[in-house]
């Protein structure tokens, strides 16, 4: 059916109208909620009801959804990561650096720092070294190293490995000299208090002979090395 001018006015009103009262939330929904109901009459004058069936006699009946059919799909948005937008993974837009454009090329800048947050509570004490069964009590059991006392000291673990020989060090400077003696007796005692002077030690002796048994008139002849640093 067409309708006249007057009557598309009246709708026009009705509809603005009826916007105005869903503002202010006044309107009275219909039992079906997605539809608004509504009665014009020819004044221009509009009140929403219950169903179009409400309708007076010279009104006209009015109806609209509450909420539209769906629109359009909108157009994909960008990665965070794809800074020049062409929507490609390009070699730059790897910000942080590990081979891949993701999302973990969209991370910001360090902040900066906080402030400090408020002093927590005090921890409660921890336990002495020595306190093995962690009873707080120095027990006599915990008297590891047996000196009568139950303290720090018998925290001492047990003796390590010894560590590898360190390497030798430098020969200082040496003054050595040696001298001949004839001594009797035997030839492995007679040597043995010579004495090199202050400072000086014995580095080596020698007999003299061809061998221990030479001897001069029941003697033997020594050499004696002597050395001392300098």
């Amino acid at each position: 059916m067409k309708l006249s001018n007057r009557l598309i006015a009246i709708v026009a009103i009705a509809i603005v109208s009826a916007a105005a009262i869903v503002a202010g939330a006044t309107w009275t929904l219909a039992q079906n909620s997605n539809m608004i109901y509504a009665c014009a009459n020819p004044a221009g004058q509009v009140r929403i009801v219950d169903g179009p069936n409400e309708c007076r006699p010279r009104e006209t009946a009015l109806e609209w959804n509450i909420i539209g059919p769906p629109g359009p799909a909108g157009a994909d948005g960008l990665h965070c990561w794809d800074l020049n937008g062409n929507g490609t993974a390009d070699p730059s837009e790897d910000v942080n650096g590990d081979g891949a454009v993701d999302i973990l090329d969209c991370k910001g800048p360090q902040g900066d720092p906080g402030p400090p947050g408020p002093q927590g509570p005090a921890g409660k004490d921890g336990l002495n070294c020595w306190d093995l069964n962690g009873n707080g009590t120095a027990d006599p059991s915990e008297d590891v190293n047996g000196d009568g006392a139950v303290d720090v000291l018998d925290c001492k673990g047990p003796q390590g490995d010894p560590g590898p020989p360190g390497p030798a060090g430098d020969i200082g400077d040496v003054e050595c000299w040696t001298y001949e003696f004839f001594a009797g007796g035997s030839c492995d005692s007679n040597w043995r208090g010579i004495d090199c002077g202050p400072g000086a030690y014995v580095r080596g002796v020698h007999y003299a002979g061809a061998a221990c048994g030479d001897n001069y008139a029941d003697q033997y002849k020594f050499q004696i090395t002597c050395c001392k640093f300098k």
